[in-house]
């Protein structure tokens, strides 16, 4: 009897323990952008930007969106976002889902949620906070799993100087 259930216990081993191993997140992520257009009747409207010449002033909202392509829920997932050269952070512009940390860097090392950068004054060198002109990246953690064939959006405007 006893020999009967290890060959069973190790035929279940056999099949289940690969589906094991190929059980696991696999998450996609796509960025696109798009410039906001807002008409004479104050309705908004976007077109993509590549292809596009810019100009000062224009807004270009940009959108990630990840896709958990994976047999299992992703964790703690984490992705971040660009702002181009010639372009500034419009501070406010985020848009995640629901238990989503969002975080910015000065310079694509250090993250904060309330960045602070070194100003010289007449007492010395003082912390003070960043001005939202100030970021070169915006990261988003979501803080709940990303289940599979799920999606999360994220998105974060720039002006283009």
């Amino acid at each position: 009897m006893f020999r009967g259930r290890a060959v069973l216990a190790v035929l279940i081993f056999t099949c289940v323990a690969p589906a094991l191993a190929l059980a696991r997140p696999d998450v996609k992520v796509h960025l696109t952008g798009a410039l906001v257009q807002k008409n004479a009747k104050g309705q908004i409207s976007t077109a993509p930007v590549a292809g596009l010449t810019l100009h000062a002033g224009q807004i270009i909202l940009y959108t990630i969106d990840a896709t958990n392509a994976g047999s299992d829920a992703a964790f703690d997932f984490s992705t971040d976002g660009a702002v181009p050269a010639r372009t500034q952070f419009v501070g406010g512009s985020v848009s995640t889902p629901p238990a989503t940390v969002v975080e910015y860097s000065l310079d694509g090392k250090t993250w904060s949620a309330h960045p602070t950068a070194a100003v010289r004054t007449a007492h010395g060198v003082v912390r003070k906070p960043a001005s939202a002109s100030q970021y070169t990246r915006v990261r988003f953690t979501a803080k709940r799993p990303l289940a599979p064939k799920a999606s999360f959006r994220y998105s974060y405007e720039v002006l283009v100087k």
